[in-house]
């Protein structure tokens, strides 16, 4: 595994990571308004 293959794959899992977070704070969001 190459340094550019990890840090690649390493992108991805972040935004997998927070996306439910953003999504659920939108949500959030737009429960309080």
């Amino acid at each position: 595994m190459t340094c550019f293959n990890s840090e690649h794959s390493l992108l991805p899992s972040i935004a997998e990571l927070f996306l439910p977070f953003i999504f659920s704070s939108l949500l959030l969001a737009q429960s309080t308004l």
